[in-house]
């Protein structure tokens, strides 16, 4: 949403933030760290940024958090 309005930088630095957050105890692959890595891809991706897009993508675990839910 911010990225739309032409706030992109502030929208990634919430992302950062929140996964800084949630990293906090948990291991990268705990399904939340996970969905907040996926949301950082895609910002990078739309962002034309792929070097910090394969950075949080190499983390990635196949079916973890790529959707809402619990976890």
């Amino acid at each position: 949403v911010l990225g739309a309005l032409g706030r992109a930088d502030e929208g990634e630095a919430l992302l950062r933030r929140a996964l800084a957050d949630l990293s906090a105890g948990r291991p990268t692959t705990h399904p939340r760290v996970q969905r907040m890595m996926r949301l950082l891809v895609r910002l990078y991706e739309r962002a034309g940024r792929p070097d910090e897009a394969a950075r949080y993508r190499a983390q990635l675990v196949p079916g973890v958090g790529e959707r809402e839910g619990p976890g």
